[in-house]
Formats: structure tokens, C-alpha cells, sequence
């Protein structure tokens, strides 16, 4: 893993693969880290150049001066740059979750992004494309949200379950059977409130399908059909409206990458052309 300064941020990153192979940038999702893209990037990097970061306020990279997707979207783009990347390399962004509206952002924002793949999100939270659990609006409390740091794991247990298909083990499918529990804990206090409570605002003035038709680029959409928080037929069919493509799994909940690395590996390499 390799620390870049960023404006006033220590970044940490893992670039894998072959110098001058497309590249696949991935995105984790709130209170997530890189690590939630190890097992993909591993089937990944033979033929792409795979970068990854932690977001500011995740992992092991701090809040620095700003949170908020836009924010986190610049902080990507001067990564990339850092990193040598330029308009002419071929890029697919890859988002997981929230990390979709820092994906969106830096896709308007910049000409580096030649095709896009949305990973375990709906495109807003209204009612029958959503389903938020009500403890989030607990976890959006300034204090309250203090407080996961120093929860123990039972505590913990239901909430990141809400993350998989019911019975998936997700201590399993990492490296550090605690990876969820380390990068819940981890994650800046600051997180929650934006995630639940000014994302919806911000999604029900521009959700992410119609980010998708304003950007006009190739689109893959993989929805798990046992995702907790987003129903995905209502998803498919918003996404399919604007000329997505939509692939849902069956069995599969909110973090397919996770749960299903090899398939959803697959349907990266059917979309992205790679160096082979």
C-alpha cells in the first residue's frame, strides 16, 4: 500500500497490475475501506491496472478538510493524477454503495471516465426504491454516532448484517475475519449524517439514474436481489430507463463484490475491454 499527499491529506492507496493496462478505479462505500475490493482485485489485476483507495474518513486515510462526495471526488481526481493518470488511458470507474456519488461527481467533473459500473445501489431513497432502517436515523446523531467506536461486536452484529444476503458470512470473505467490525469502527464520526441524512436530499434533487443519462456514458448496474436497503426491480427499472445495463444476482445482497466476487469480476470483464 502506498501513502500519496493529497491538498491536507495523508491518501492511502493499492494500485495492483500491469503499468499501461486499462484501468478499473474502485470506490468502497460508506464505513467501508480498499479491503472491500480485495477479493475482485485479485481476479482483476492480471489484465487491468486496478487503483484503490480508502475515501477521507475511512480506513486509514483521515477526514481532512472535506467529507462530502464532491469532496471526496476532487480528492480522487488528484489522486489519479498523481498516479499519471490522463484523459487518453482507458478508465472504468467502479463505485460500491455511497461511493457511487463520489464515482458520479468525479465522472462530470472530469474527462478521465470512459465507462462507469454501479455496484449494490438504488438511485435514490423514496419510498419503494429504498428501505433505510430507522436505526440510521439514530447513527446520524452528532453523538450517538461518537459511539461506535467503543461498541462491541454483538452490538455491531445486526448492523453490518444489513450489509449481506441473509446468513452470508462476511468474517469469511476477508482476509481479517474483523475487516467489517475494523472499518466500522474506523470510520469518521461525520460519516453516518452524511450518508443518511444528506444524501437523501441531495438524491431526491439528482438521483444517481438520472446522474447516469446526464453522463451519458456506458453503464453497468449489479443490484443483489436480497439487498436489504435498495428492492431491486424498482432500481432496475429506473436504471433501464436511462439505457443502463442492469444485471441482478440472485441471492445476493448489498455488497456483491463481496459476496460474489467471481461473478461480479466476470461481468466487469465483459464490460471493460482489458489488455489480453
Amino acid at each position: 500500500m502506498t501513502v500519496l499527499r493529497v491538498d491536507d491529506t495523508d491518501v492511502h492507496v493499492q494500485v495492483d497490475g500491469p503499468e499501461g493496462a486499462p484501468i478499473l478505479v474502485m470506490v468502497h462505500g460508506m464505513t467501508c475501506s480498499l479491503r472491500w475490493y480485495d477479493a475482485i482485485t485479485a481476479l482483476l489485476a492480471d489484465t487491468f491496472r486496478v487503483i484503490r483507495m480508502d475515501l477521507r474518513g475511512h480506513g486509514s486515510t483521515r477526514g481532512g478538510s472535506g467529507l462530502q462526495p464532491a469532496d471526496q471526488a476532487r480528492m480522487i481526481a488528484a489522486l489519479l493524477d498523481a498516479l499519471g493518470v490522463t484523459a487518453q488511458d482507458d478508465v472504468t470507474l467502479i463505485g460500491h454503495s455511497w461511493g457511487n456519488d463520489a464515482t458520479t461527481d468525479l465522472a462530470a467533473s472530469t474527462g478521465l471516465v470512459t465507462r462507469i459500473v454501479v455496484l449494490g445501489q438504488g438511485p435514490s431513497y423514496a419510498p419503494g426504491v429504498a428501505t433505510m432502517p430507522r436505526v440510521g436515523a439514530l447513527l446520524a446523531l452528532p453523538y450517538l454516532a461518537r459511539l461506535h467506536r467503543f461498541a462491541p461486536d454483538a452490538l455491531l452484529r445486526g448492523g453490518l448484517a444489513l450489509g449481506f444476503a441473509p446468513g452470508f458470512d462476511h468474517q469469511a470473505a476477508f482476509a481479517d475475519p474483523q475487516q467489517a467490525y475494523i472499518d466500522l469502527r474506523g470510520a469518521d464520526h461525520r460519516i453516518p449524517r452524511i450518508v443518511i441524512h444528506d444524501r437523501r436530499a441531495q438524491l431526491a434533487a439528482n438521483g444517481l439514474d438520472k446522474r447516469l443519462q446526464v453522463l451519458g456514458l456506458p453503464a453497468l448496474v449489479i443490484l443483489g436481489e436480497q439487498d436489504s436497503f435498495y428492492p431491486p426491480e424498482a432500481s432496475r427499472a429506473l436504471y433501464e430507463a436511462v439505457g443502463a445495463q442492469v444485471v441482478v444476482l440472485g441471492g445476493v445482497g448489498h455488497s456483491v463484490q463481496v459476496e460474489r466476487p467471481v461473478e461480479v469480476a466476470q461481468l466487469i470483464r465483459d464490460f471493460a475491454p482489458s489488455a489480453a
